[in-house]
């Protein structure tokens, strides 16, 4: 039922609450060191408002009434959203476990990685995580004397990628050679940015790319966007929207669906179009911007064995100027140069793992 109450409280007062808490404070600290300061502004900025925190209230409130009516044992989610974070709190009251499912490919690689919610839950012995592979696994578990993770992580593979990766994909199979550029985040969002370039050279270089390919005639560019980045630059897209050969696919079009038309691929930035890519034959190509180096070191020995990798943005332009001289060729070479599934295996769908037999027995497993 939706909740008609009206929850009072004073952000003030809960403000000061929170800077007491000596439990947040341990949790957001290092080497007893307090990172508070670092994340006060966006906590209190971005969630301490009346509308935010009625919203959470009222999802306990509901849960709790759904709980006193079915006998809760086990809570599944996909989303690891601060907004649900009540409803677990209330499932650690109530000895309720819960267990997320990993979504994406943003995690069990990179140290600077987002800090996700369920560091910050308490009961080791209630809350779980379904994830890809033993590497990631490996990865997250390191985190716990950062973090205190508590947390139990159970590797089941990915449905997703396991599906990708036994399919098979039109090759080469036109004329026409198609290449997409999946474009990482333009959002201009000071606090958090989803992007690993700052937004001028991103653009810059998006612009670079449409010239170089707009003058070819056998070859058909497609800009892939995602987070609805086509929303920040609508006075670009306008502007090269007619340009010959150039094509923009909004981001309410799954990548996913692609896979089959597109011979080449680009990508800036490594996250879950990587991971979808990979469980693919299809030749990648990926333009470092000085990131890469900020992964765990397995992970980029994967990467360089699947990945055709360009430090700047200079060595991949010429790269794709000389495409169009025998594109057939280059696509042919890339495949045959980039074909290890190291990276797919270690951090998509570890190997024999039927992803859905394995979830479903370890969810009957949890519920007994």
């Amino acid at each position: 039922p939706q909740t008609k109450d009206k929850f009072n409280f004073k952000i003030k007062n809960l403000k000061k609450k929170i800077k007491e808490d000596k439990d947040l404070f341990t949790k957001l600290s290092y080497n007893n060191i307090s990172l508070f300061d670092l994340f006060e502004h966006f906590i209190v900025d971005k969630f301490l408002n009346k509308e935010c925190i009625s919203i959470l209230l009222s999802n306990v409130k509901n849960f709790s009434y759904y709980n006193k009516k079915y006998k809760f044992d086990l809570v599944l989610t996909s989303n690891e959203l601060p907004i649900f974070e009540g409803i677990f709190n209330y499932c650690d009251t109530k000895l309720i476990k819960t267990l997320d499912f990993l979504h994406g490919g943003t995690v069990g690689f990179s140290y600077y990685q987002t800090i996700l919610q369920e560091y910050f839950r308490d009961n080791t012995n209630l809350h779980f995580k379904f994830i890809y592979t033993e590497q990631i696994k490996k990865f997250q578990s390191e985190k716990k004397s950062i973090f205190n993770i508590n947390q139990k992580y159970i590797v089941t593979g990915s449905n997703k990628y396991s599906e990708i990766f036994e399919s098979k994909f039109n090759y080469l199979n036109n004329n026409i050679i198609k290449v997409c550029y999946v474009i990482g985040g333009i959002n201009g969002n000071s606090i958090i940015n989803k992007g690993i370039m700052n937004d001028v050279s991103h653009i810059v270089f998006v612009f670079k790319l449409i010239k170089i390919f707009s003058s070819f005639e056998n070859i058909k560019f497609y800009i892939k966007f995602g987070y609805n980045v086509e929303t920040k630059i609508k006075n670009f897209i306008t502007k090269y929207r007619n340009y010959k050969n150039i094509n923009f696919i909004s981001s309410n079009q799954r990548l996913s669906n692609m896979l089959n038309m597109i011979d080449l691929f680009i990508l800036d930035s490594i996250g879950t179009p990587l991971f979808e890519l990979v469980s693919t034959n299809k030749p990648i190509l990926l333009y470092d911007n000085n990131f890469i180096k900020f992964n765990n070191q397995n992970f980029i020995n994967d990467l360089n064995k699947r990945i055709k990798i360009f430090k700047n943005d200079y060595d991949l332009t010429k790269f794709c100027e000389n495409v169009n001289d025998k594109p057939n060729d280059v696509i042919i070479n890339l495949k045959e140069l980039f074909s290890s599934t190291d990276l797919f295996h270690h951090y998509c769908n570890g190997k024999d793992i039927k992803s859905t037999q394995k979830a479903y027995a370890k969810v009957m497993e949890l519920i007994k």
